[in-house]
């Protein structure tokens, strides 16, 4: 079974297994927030890697009674510090952490929604949960205890609940998952020392125990590379130093995995420069302490669904809103509540949220920053999102995979990648962040180029963005369908992508005298109406439409009145961003652009005329048909083998395997940076 979200993002190109790690490493909240984690994870050394998360089934508290153990746990560190409770969600534990792969999360969804219809039928789910206060004499521990008959209740949720995903649940455990005998508890504090012990049951005694709370079986995960680390916030700001360049970037609100080993080797307070992960981009590098705040490690988990527990309750959006994960509220349940009614992953399904309520239009008449009358020109402007692209099928390993480490050759692994990729300047890793075509890529561009020529079309001008994949697709249409005239390629800075994409990483691209020498049909004289050096990486969406805007409108007024058509090759977002200011609205917000942009396949063009009586620009559908095909997943013989034969691995000749990057760098590349 797959997601409402998880198919618009194998349509839209990108491989299976990376639309479903974006599902889940997001909760499945919506289209956006999956496409937010894929670009933001580009540059993760695991985005492509076999790794299943851990996944929980807690029982928590909400409302009045979850506000009272928030409040035990700030009085309790004040008086006493932090101890061994706090670094998860106050919660009852109803399952022992298991893995499953990301295609068996909807089953695991299921089978929880099962579980509460048959409570639900039996008349078996309790109208109200009571804790008891007990503390160990023994041992360094205080909890809440719940009643006999709620206890009764959540182990039959779980004995359903095994019996419908027991094959995921516990498939090779050494010990199947048995119902425990002990109550359940929601441990208070744990692990202090002896002395703090009277302090702390006054304080636990203090919480009120008798007011009505809401309950709720929730589903969450966590990544397992990290049991054991410490998360920590970015809180405070830090200038990045010119001599370091290993470091993480800081970003508001980002959260950062920092392992108790590198505590330990650095203990030079908290001035001290700390290797850590990065949980909104999975790049690795240093950090100051002194810039960041200590957190739950629950913060970075996702919920992925959310059960009532009791009896006539339904779930409480602004309530089950409050028992996300930090992180996760923070960066994509906050953002689709602003957008949407009632929003919440655990709660409304995918479809729903991709086919929220559409944003209206702006009004149709706002024009700025003295647009150019219609009527001055006489050309059709195309504008086109290049092809498929290598990273988005093969993920960032293929440069490890078929570049060698010792001469930098290039030799493809498989049938959709090119024969051939010229030498950079800056070495094989400069691809990681201005990646080619596919075979199919180019394709895409060859066969849109042959039907532009069928229909008549061809171009006096082609301006490009520097993104090699644009080059690429514009030089191939222009092969196609200018063949009797042909056309030079006028590179175009103002014409790449929103650059709050590539902001920690700088994409390093080819100069036209480079490429002239590739064979690449570039205009080496052309004078960018947006130079390189302007490029703004700290830009927001609004800045980014008004580039993309500004070279759209000077390149109509500059050679709009030699009639004819112009073609503009860009990104997906292109398609709106270069014709919006001709037609008069404002800018986007982030959100509707990335609804746009989702909705935008490789190789797709629209048409944009002048429209004299209105003093605006007007969008056309293009003289051909669209270009739509399927997914192609990766073959493997091995399937077809019985039993655990399998087939030996192949090997590409002659080329020596590369470890990894961080015990050296064969290409010499001055940052150091990773895939």
């Amino acid at each position: 079974m797959s997601s409402a979200t998880q198919d618009v993002l194998v349509r839209m190109g990108f491989p299976l297994h990376r639309a479903e790690k974006a599902v889940v490493n997001t909760g499945d909240i919506s289209v956006q927030a999956a496409l937010d984690w894929i670009l933001s994870h580009k540059d993760d050394p695991s985005l492509d890697s076999n790794d299943n998360r851990e996944y929980v089934v807690y029982l928590c508290p909400a409302g009045v009674l979850a506000g009272n153990i928030q409040d035990f746990r700030a009085k309790s560190a004040d008086l006493c510090g932090k101890n061994g409770a706090f670094r998860h969600m106050p919660h009852v534990t109803i399952c022992p952490a298991f893995r499953v792969d990301a295609a068996s999360v909807p089953v695991i969804i299921r089978a929880m929604d099962h579980a509460h219809r048959s409570l639900e039928e039996r008349d078996g789910l309790p109208q109200k949960v009571r804790v008891d206060l007990h503390g160990s004499e023994r041992e360094p521990f205080v909890g809440l205890f719940v009643d006999e008959n709620s206890d009764k209740a959540a182990k039959e949720f779980l004995r359903v609940l095994l019996d419908q995903a027991h094959s995921l649940i516990a498939p090779d455990r050494e010990a199947p998952v048995v119902l425990s005998t002990k109550r359940y508890h929601l441990t208070l504090a744990h692990s202090f020392p002896p002395e703090q012990r009277q302090a702390i049951m006054k304080l636990a005694q203090s919480i009120p125990l008798k007011n009505r709370a809401g309950w709720y079986f929730l589903l969450l995960s966590r990544d397992p590379r990290f049991n054991g680390h410490e998360v920590y916030r970015m809180y405070y700001p830090w200038e990045s130093s010119p001599a370091r360049t290993d470091e993480l970037s800081f970003t508001p609100d980002d959260y950062v995995y920092i392992s108790p080993n590198e505590l330990d080797r650095n203990q030079s307070g908290s001035t001290a420069w700390v290797r850590g992960t990065s949980w909104s981009t999975g790049k690795t590098g240093l950090v100051p302490l002194n810039g960041l705040t200590r957190c739950v490690d629950s913060d970075l988990w996702i919920l992925h669904r959310s059960v009532p527990f009791l009896k006539d309750e339904t779930v409480n959006s602004e309530a089950v809103e409050r028992l996300c994960p930090a992180a996760q509220r923070k960066r994509w349940v906050e953002t689709e509540r602003r957008s949407h009614t009632k929003v919440h992953p655990a709660v409304r399904s995918s479809t729903e949220l991709h086919n929220g309520t559409p944003q209206p239009l702006l009004h149709d008449s706002f024009q700025y920053d003295g647009i150019a009358s219609g009527s001055s020109s006489t050309s059709t402007l195309y504008v086109m999102r290049h092809g498929e692209r290598m990273d988005f099928v093969f993920g960032m390993d293929w440069i490890k995979t078929c570049f060698d480490a010792t001469t930098g050759s290039f030799t493809r692994s498989d049938l959709n990648m090119p024969k051939s990729l010229p030498k950079r300047k800056d070495g094989p890793l400069a691809y990681a962040s201005d990646p080619p075509l596919t075979s199919v890529g180019v394709l895409q561009a060859q066969i849109t180029g042959k039907a532009m020529k069928d229909a008549g079309v061809s171009f006096n001008r082609v301006f490009v963005s520097p993104a090699l994949r644009s080059i690429q697709t514009a030089t191939a249409v222009v092969e196609a369908c200018c063949d009797q005239k042909p056309v030079k390629l006028c590179v175009e800075p103002g014409l790449y992508e929103w650059l709050g994409w590539v902001r920690s990483e700088h994409p390093a691209f080819l100069p036209p005298a480079e490429l002239h020498s590739f064979g690449i049909p570039v205009d080496p004289e052309y004078i960018p109406i947006f130079p390189m050096d302007q490029l703004d990486y700290d830009e927001d969406v609004k800045s980014y439409y008004r580039r993309n805007g500004h070279v759209a409108k000077r390149v109509v007024e500059k050679y709009g009145h030699e009639g004819g058509n112009i073609l503009l090759v860009g990104h997906a977002s292109s398609l709106d961003t270069c014709t919006r200011r001709l037609r008069g609205y404002e800018p986007r917000t982030h959100m509707e652009m990335n609804r746009i942009t989702q909705k935008v396949p490789y190789c797709a063009v629209i048409t944009c005329v002048p429209n004299a009586d209105k003093n605006v620009w007007v969008l056309r559908s293009p003289p051909f048909p669209t270009f739509t095909h399927g997914a192609n997943v990766k073959f493997s013989a091995n399937i077809l083998q019985s039993g655990d034969e399998a087939l030996p691995t192949s090997t590409l000749p002659g080329k020596p395997r590369l470890e990894t990057l961080e015990a050296k760098n064969p290409w010499g590349r001055k940052d150091g940076a990773k895939y």
